[in-house]
């Protein structure tokens, strides 16, 4: 994206784009509205209620902003904040704290659940833990918690533990387990919420490490980012993902007739390279080092929406375009119409990619259930083919048996 439109992709600005024009609900002449918003509800999703600016293509650069630097998304924020300065609200803080309630918690549960949070090694005070525990949030926040003492803030987070024999041992998922890890968030969930609306009145926990609450939310997603996010498999399970995005965008830039919004892709093509384009054109003449920012910019809003099997079906058909799909399955297959996966090479059935595009998620994931595409599978068992139907024996060979 940098390469070739000078700009950048952000979450929270994908889904500010999303709700106020990408969303085909309201259109207003030309102009698709998107969800067609109040005021009031656009400015609480803003959570960094920032614009992009060409300083945030520096590596070092805080990349947090929620406005990308596009005319449309430029409108609607001037309009949201009749052309000031724009503000976070109340309602951004409530959501954010709710925000930071809900993932840290069930991250943490969901980290116990499958074994992969240690939480009997916490109980038990082993030191690699909380040295592990202690080196990430200190990286992470260092001004937050320069004078805590993270082991005791530690103690007192799963205080109530302490006489479980459940938490004490490695995480079997037997009825008392499985029970007691359900009650014990639930429990700080609870804590979290009073903590933050005393005399029900809402207070937003403060950032400059005296307050608590915000500390143990902060060593909840420390845990998850310790021995969840960044666990190795995780790690070369993201390298998959980006590479497979990678070349999806690469494959749309060269045959952008493949998108499937074709009446946009044709205004785009009809407007060609604005000022801007023209200024960062290569000196040279390799087409991948043009910048077109509204091509990109189109690119990255039609990949987001794409359902799951879309994805792996455009991307196995921007690879042949490219030529790095390999063909590695026997030409009677090829000749069947079936589309090549590469990883499993799995047969996909053309007729069944174009009844999903037609269809709903629902009959996608019914797709999927009923083995008519397997993309990931879990045991060489369940990779196998599915039987072939028998083979007719010669009318030679016939009579002479």
């Amino acid at each position: 994206m940098i390469e070739h439109s000078k700009s950048l992709f952000e979450g929270n600005a994908q889904s500010f784009r999303i709700v106020t024009s990408l969303e085909p609900k309201i259109r207003v002449g030309r102009r698709w509205c998107g969800l067609d918003l109040t005021r009031t509800t656009l400015k609480a999703i803003l959570k960094y209620p920032y614009q992009e600016t060409p300083d945030m293509l520096r590596p070092d650069a805080d990349r947090k902003f929620c406005i990308y630097d596009e005319p449309a998304d430029i409108e609607v924020f001037k309009w949201l904040f009749d052309g000031g300065a724009g503000e976070r609200t109340l309602a951004t803080d409530i959501l954010d704290i709710a925000d930071d309630i809900a993932y840290a918690v069930h991250d943490f549960e969901d980290g116990v659940w499958a074994g992969m949070i240690p939480l009997y090694r916490l109980m038990e005070d082993d030191p690699s833990a909380h040295e592990a525990l202690a080196a990430k949030v200190r990286a992470r926040w260092p001004k937050r918690f320069e004078r805590a003492d993270i082991q005791q803030l530690t103690r007192e987070l799963l205080d109530r533990l302490n006489k479980t024999e459940w938490a004490r041992r490695a995480f079997d998922r037997d009825r008392d387990a499985r029970a007691g890890l359900k009650n014990f968030c639930a429990s700080l969930i609870e804590e979290f919420i009073v903590a933050v609306t005393p005399d029900d009145r809402f207070e937003m926990p403060a950032e400059d490490g005296n307050d608590v609450t915000r500390l143990k939310l902060d060593l909840l997603m420390a845990m998850a980012a310790v021995w969840m996010i960044e666990a190795a498999e995780q790690e070369t399970l993201r390298y998959g993902q980006r590479r497979l995005v990678r070349d999806l965008f690469q494959g749309f830039w060269e045959n952008p007739q493949m998108l499937p919004q074709r009446p946009q892709w044709k205004e785009v093509k009809a407007t060609g390279l604005s000022a801007f384009d023209k200024t960062h054109l290569s000196d040279g003449e390799n087409k991948q080092s043009v910048v077109w920012r509204a091509k990109a910019r189109l690119i990255c809003d039609v990949a987001p929406s794409l359902s799951r099997l879309e994805w792996w079906s455009s991307r196995s058909t921007c690879r042949r375009r490219l030529g790095q799909c390999r063909r590695t399955r026997p030409r009677r297959e090829r000749r069947r119409g079936a589309t090549c996966n590469r990883r499993r090479h799995a047969p996909v059935p053309i007729a069944l990619l174009r009844a999903c595009r037609r269809g709903s998620g629902i009959a996608q994931d019914r797709a999927l259930l009923a083995g008519r595409l397997r993309i990931r599978a879990a045991d060489p068992a369940s990779r196998s083919s599915p039987p072939s139907p028998p083979r007719r024996r010669r009318r030679g060979a016939r009579e002479a048996k």
